[in-house]
């Protein structure tokens, strides 16, 4: 009798080799498996289901197209929820780069606003710039998160937004937290 370990480490050995074989398969078949094999099998379904329409006879011919059209109906739902899969992938990757532009856009022009208020304020223009650097990055968009600890910064409080709210309204700051809370 063996030992449930010895199992496991037979069970992950014949996995590795079963996957060691799939990929082997895919780079033959330049893509899927299932994809190359149903490419195959189609026309040999279709010839197989003429020889045996054509040998039938009233009554039997209608089961043989019968089950044809349910077999090619199952076939035609796969090539369907495959093609669907791939446009909501397409579609969600328009979005999150749509998403990005919107994202790099508010920043822009938040950023040329704040800019415009701290032009005269060597301090604060320099503590303005850890900000800049983290809203530009080339990666995805940062959090709010990291925003929102670098307004927390006790020199960035007392140098930049006493600054920032000269000249804005209660109502358009109210807006831009809003806007902030959205992304």
């Amino acid at each position: 009798m063996s030992t449930p370990g010895s199992n496991m480490v037979e069970a992950k050995s014949l996995l590795m080799a079963m996957v060691a074989e799939a990929q082997e398969l895919k780079s033959l078949a330049g893509g899927s498996v299932t994809d190359a094999v149903a490419g195959w099998l189609a026309p040999q379904y279709l010839v197989a289901s003429r020889e045996k329409l054509s040998a039938a006879d009233g009554a039997a011919r209608f089961e043989v197209l019968r089950t044809f059209v349910q077999d090619w109906t199952m076939l035609r739902h796969g090539d369907h929820t495959a093609e669907r899969l791939h446009i909501e992938r397409e579609r969600l990757k328009l979005a999150k780069s749509d998403i990005k532009q919107k994202w790099e856009a508010k920043i822009d022009a938040g950023l040329k606003e704040i800019g415009k208020q701290i032009r005269d304020n060597p301090k604060a223009k320099e503590l303005f710039k850890p900000l800049y650097e983290l809203m530009r990055t080339d990666g995805e968009p940062r959090k709010e998160k990291e925003f929102r600890q670098w307004i927390k910064r006790p020199e960035i409080r007392k140098e930049i937004f006493p600054e920032l709210t000269r000249g804005l309204t209660p109502e358009t700051l109210k807006k831009i937290e809003e806007e902030l809370h959205l992304l």
